[in-house]
């Protein structure tokens, strides 16, 4: 069902009240600049001052499921004396651009829908403004809805902003050090399109329903900061060799968490009432 008019209302309001409020940009701004600039450069500076005959970047390559990258310039099909062809850093951060950097990014999505989400009811509250948003005549499940979109919008704003730069600025970078260009995988497409999007309903709809039952923003945000954990976890396990995230794995998770969004969204819709807003 597409959004009417007085639903657009309250979606703008609510980003509206993002830009004006402080601690909610800071959020933002600390998820993602973390997440696009702060943990790609550490990979970079790790791998591109080490050297380019290292073992650690061998060690590090079969770490993340690849084969000897020490000294591959024939296997990886440069022609001989090619400037920065083939060079074992270049093929490792390659590896960690597509491989773990896309698991840390989904920390954007969810934390910026969920920082909007948390604060979704406790806004209304906290502003004296509920019991007019409740007594509109916007039905109360339309607003659960609205509530939703306007948390979805914004985490995709985030995540855009992010991805453009992860993409950009990674290869850049070891372009510029190493004379060896690392494109973007499709790993990142999946990432973009599925499961970010994926992960970010799931996420806002337990937490809207969860701040509608919340006494302050704090005690909101807290239950949200729970939600990046699983993706942490995910991301050291991947960068410790417990598994491989290859554009296979993130297509099946991907449409797996696909169908467990819609379960999640589904299940919160049909039990949100208002007696949780005002209990």
């Amino acid at each position: 069902m597409f959004p009417d008019a007085m639903q657009m209302a309250v979606v703008k309001k609510d980003i509206y009240s993002v830009a004006s409020n402080g601690r909610m940009l800071a959020v933002l701004a600390t998820v993602t600049l973390a997440a696009s600039i702060v943990i790609p450069a550490v990979f970079l500076l790790a791998v591109l001052l080490s050297p380019p005959d290292s073992p650690d970047l061998d060690r590090l390559a079969a770490t993340l499921g690849s084969s000897s990258v020490v000294a591959t310039e024939d296997a990886a099909g440069c022609p001989d004396g090619a400037a920065g062809c083939g060079d074992p850093r270049a093929l490792v951060m390659g590896l960690i651009l597509n491989g773990v950097l896309p698991l840390f990014f989904l920390m954007v999505p969810v934390t910026a829908s969920s920082a909007m989400a948390a604060g979704a009811f406790i806004g209304e509250k906290e502003k004296n403004t509920l019991e007019t948003l409740v007594c509109s005549p916007l039905p109360l499940k339309r607003i659960f809805a609205a509530k939703i979109m306007a948390s979805f919008l914004v985490g995709a704003a985030a995540s855009a902003l992010s991805l453009a730069v992860t993409v950009s600025a990674v290869p850049a970078a070891v372009f510029l050090a190493t004379g060896v260009f690392v494109p973007p995988g499709a790993n990142w497409l999946i990432v973009a399109f599925l499961v970010s999007p994926a992960v970010s309903l799931i996420a806002i709809s337990l937490i809207v329903r969860g701040s509608a039952k919340a006494r302050s923003f704090e005690e909101s945000q807290q239950r949200a900061s729970f939600l990046v954990l699983p993706i942490v976890a995910a991301a050291a396990a991947q960068f410790g060799g417990l598994f491989i995230m290859d554009a296979r794995a993130f297509l099946a998770a991907g449409a797996g968490l696909a169908v467990l969004a819609l379960f999640v969204c589904r299940a919160a819709f049909a039990r949100f009432r208002l007696e949780a807003l005002f209990g």
